[in-house]
């Protein structure tokens, strides 16, 4: 499933009950406090870019991490982030148990 968060509505755009379902799988328990491993790791790094892990929360239901990228210079174009626990790229990562 493929979803913009530009422009305006479509075929690819979900339906309410869609977003319900995906932000149900993709959160954190209501009711839970996480384990929290503070953990911080360089998974990678170039001269103009470095990536790195800064903290784990366990739920019940999966893994939720803080990942940071951090660059040398400004990049070329705009970054793309469509919100809280959404990634904008094509093919998002998730990690968890559904349902």
């Amino acid at each position: 499933m493929t979803f913009s968060s530009a422009g305006s509505a479509g075929p690819d755009r979900p339906s309410a009950d869609q977003i319900r379902a995906i932000q149900l799988v993709t959160s954190p328990p209501d009711n839970e406090i996480p384990v929290v491993l503070p953990v911080a790791a360089v998974l990678g790094r170039t001269g103009e870019a470095a990536v790195a892990v800064a903290g784990f929360r366990l739920f019940s239901s999966g893994i939720q991490l803080d990942l940071m990228v951090r660059l040398r210079t400004q990049p070329a174009g705009p970054l793309r982030w469509s919100g809280p626990g959404h990634c904008a790229g094509p093919d998002p990562v998730r990690a968890g148990r559904p349902g």
